[in-house]
């Protein structure tokens, strides 16, 4: 049998006051009232085992108290790191608000008949999106027929998103490397990735080199990537030859890793014969030696991607400016002057 719910008249019927003292007291609202009677209410309210009604307090509010994070079923499409959902977390836990997971099915989108609850009903008070990369244009349409306010993450849109500053921080990378003294600096990335941040950090690194008055090397791979098996490979071969980048920018860890193997096949070591900064949400231990790391903001991606929100739904229809959220840097062990 289904518990029966406990009701403000039963709470107020066992501690003596008015149904109405009861619902201000529940409220927060009853400074007016005595201490003892305060207490003794609360009292009664935690011994009943009273819940208040989020579906009463909906209605009575017009808010769900409820954030809905909208995935892909494709984990390409839809990285969640544990910074970004941590700071998704503290966010709405400092604004007493709750959070409802939903991942759409791909392949599911071409058909017309199919329409995700979270999209079909009022179950939330808006989205965020964290769908980034080859996003189907039928979610697209999915989304805006919705009319929720949203929140796009790790996506660059005019508005109603926000992103970390990837060309920001190729630049700064750049810029920390010529400090240092080097010229010939590389940009690599390997895969065959289509995400924006590919594009945005090389551009950091062009704008660095240039402005330094050098030219920047073609970036490694930048048409289909390298075919798994044969990316060390392409690292031994760009690193042997007489005028070698003395530094190195890696997209990410597994470049760091290629980079490194192909390395210290030539008898090069990290930090003496190649410098190395790479991009990652925490900092790496490669080589035994902890690399000099831009950190993805994902925390703080989070906190403003739940406070755009909140703005957002404030707003109504108002869109909201794109923000960019800028990397932290970590000094590790990866970079050295080319004459150390």
């Amino acid at each position: 049998m289904q518990p029966v719910p406990v009701t403000m008249k039963m709470i107020a019927h066992q501690s003596g006051v008015s149904r109405p003292a009861v619902s201000m007291i529940l409220n927060g609202k009853a400074d007016h009232l005595r201490a003892d009677t305060r207490k003794r209410v609360l009292a009664v309210a935690r011994q009943l085992g009273y819940r208040p009604n989020g579906a009463a307090l909906a209605i009575k509010h017009g808010r769900f108290g409820s954030i809905a994070l909208l995935l892909s079923t494709q984990p390409f499409r839809s990285e969640l790191p544990a910074g970004l959902l941590a700071g998704i977390d503290e966010e709405l836990h400092a604004r007493d608000l709750s959070l409802t997971l939903a991942r759409l099915p791909d392949e599911r989108l071409t058909d017309p008949n199919f329409v995700p609850r979270i999209l079909r009903e009022y179950v939330c008070d808006g989205l965020l999106i964290n769908y980034f990369d080859k996003i189907p244009p039928e979610m697209e349409q999915l989304i805006e027929a919705s009319k929720l306010p949203k929140i796009w993450i790790n996506r660059q849109c005019d508005h109603d998103c926000v992103f970390p500053d990837d060309i920001g921080a190729g630049r700064d990378a750049t810029q920390r490397l010529l400090a240092m003294g080097h010229h010939r600096i590389a940009f690599t990335m390997q895969s065959n990735s289509t995400h924006y941040s590919v594009a945005h950090r090389y551009e950091g690194y062009c704008q660095a080199m240039r402005h330094a008055g050098h030219d920047p090397f073609p970036m490694l791979a930048q048409d289909g990537g390298i075919p798994l098996g044969q990316r060390v490979a392409a690292a031994r071969q760009w690193l042997d030859t007489p005028d070698r980048p003395t530094a190195v920018v890696v997209y990410g860890n597994q470049e760091a890793m290629n980079f490194v193997t192909a390395a210290t096949s030539l008898g090069l070591s990290l930090g003496r014969d190649l410098s190395m900064v790479t991009f990652s949400e925490h900092q790496t231990l490669l080589a035994d030696l902890w690399l000099d790391t831009q950190l993805i903001p994902e925390n703080k991606i989070g906190h403003q991607a739940v406070q755009l929100l909140e703005q957002r739904i404030a707003q109504g229809n108002q869109p909201l400016d794109a923000i960019a959220i800028p990397f932290e840097f970590i000094a590790g062990q990866s970079c050295h002057s080319p004459h150390h």
